[in-house]
């Protein structure tokens, strides 16, 4: 038997590449201007200009940031004060939205805005309104556009439709008829990229939710421009907002006659990347707390830091040498020459009739026959105590040598 299929079919494409430009522009036949031999030393700017250039950022209406994320939103109730005496009413509303064919990333829904009509609620309700928040498991538009010969119709059936978000507006002590819903209670729901499409499902469980009627030459599949429609298009990252229609019940019907092409009134959030802190406009008037360090043109002749006249620290005096004096001689000369003892006087040119008497006599060299002019030098006694019993050990081998002589002639 013939049926509809109720799925998604998928088949590979060439990705889309950015159109070219409708019109090219015609070389110039010479050169705007001719260039410079060299390079020029000054810049072609003497002075910096004034006021920064400043890139294209959001206007402040439709951007803000709440707790460190940044939102964009698209508006459809910007007049609404003019237009809504001729607004109405009903349960709930179905909304494709299409992202921009040249963005590549796609976007994230993040929460809706949508205004209600109080004198509509119900006394049951109990001055409360309860809304709910539905989005088609798959991409794409609810229902097809071509309703002479419709191919698919996903209106009325939940089991195709995923609930986001649902809570409840109070309607007491409000100044305004317009909600939002908390985007901690709004889960991103994602758009696909190029002119992807997804569907959203609105609806209250009162015949409350305010819209509007179309205006001429719009109807299913048409796009319902929002009140910045001409630079959302040159952003290139805001969403498309196209003609949807209003349920006439709650909850989802099936019934084609209850639904009707419709505006919506209200707005949609988006993610946005929060921008950089655009620069100030004017410079700063406060100076630094100290002057920036001036560099001289030339080198000066004199040193950078003048000397003191009193020395920086007084020499450190100690008492007591830093080595003490070795008790052994040493084996080889020092260096430096030392100062010795005075030397003794000359020997007498009599000698003494006897020699004097030495405890421990030592050995002396065999005498020549001549006694020599010069007086004989000591030999090494080990072990001396002084300097004193050397003097007398010479006198008395000078004695015994004269004693010899005598006898001996």
């Amino acid at each position: 038997h013939p049926k509809k299929f109720m799925g998604s079919i998928y088949f590979s494409d060439e990705c889309a590449t950015h159109s070219p430009t409708a019109a090219t522009v015609a070389p110039t036949w010479m050169p705007s201007a001719k260039p410079t031999a060299a390079m020029t030393k000054m810049p072609t700017t003497l002075e910096p200009t004034i006021v920064p250039t400043t890139t294209a950022s959001p206007t402040p209406r439709y951007f803000f940031e709440v707790e460190n994320q940044c939102y964009w939103f698209l508006s459809t109730d910007a007049q609404y004060e003019v237009f809504s005496n001729v607004t109405s009413a009903t349960y709930g509303m179905l909304l494709p939205l299409q992202s921009n064919e040249e963005d590549n990333n796609g976007v994230f829904i993040t929460s809706l805005g949508f205004h209600v009509d109080f004198e509509s609620i119900p006394p049951q309700n109990e001055g409360s309104v309860s809304y709910e928040v539905y989005t088609l498991v798959v991409s794409g538009y609810y229902a097809d556009t071509n309703r002479t010969a419709m191919k698919f119709d996903y209106r009325g059936d939940f089991s195709l439709w995923k609930k986001i978000s649902h809570g409840t507006v109070e309607i007491h002590d409000r100044n305004s008829d317009y909600f939002q819903i908390p985007f901690d209670n709004f889960p991103p729901t994602y758009i696909p990229p190029n002119g992807g499409v997804r569907s959203f499902y609105l609806t209250l469980d009162a015949p409350a939710l305010i819209y509007s009627e179309l205006d001429k030459k719009q109807g299913i599949g048409k796009k319902q421009k929002d009140d910045d429609y001409n630079i959302n298009r040159k952003r290139g990252d805001t969403p498309t907002l196209m003609v949807g229609e209003i349920v006439i019940g709650y909850p989802f019907v099936s019934a084609e006659f209850l639904y009707s092409a419709k505006q919506f009134v209200g707005n949609i959030f988006q993610d946005y990347e929060c921008p950089s802190q655009s620069p100030s406009l004017q410079p700063s008037q406060v100076p630094t707390r100290t002057p920036s360090a001036r560099p001289s043109k030339s080198p000066s002749s004199q040193p950078s830091r003048v000397p003191t006249q009193t020395p920086s620290a007084r020499p450190s005096i100690s008492t007591e040498p830093s080595k003490s004096p070795s008790l052994y001689p040493s084996t080889s000369p020092s260096i430096s020459p030392t100062t010795s003892l005075p030397p003794t006087p000359a020997p007498s040119d009599q000698p003494t009739s006897l020699p004097s008497t030495s405890l421990n006599p030592t050995s002396t060299r065999i005498p020549t026959d001549s006694p020599t002019f010069s007086p004989v030098q000591s030999l090494n006694i080990p072990n001396s105590s002084s300097s004193m019993t050397q003097q007398y050990m010479v006198r008395a081998i000078m004695c015994a040598a004269a004693l010899l002589m005598c006898l001996h002639p």
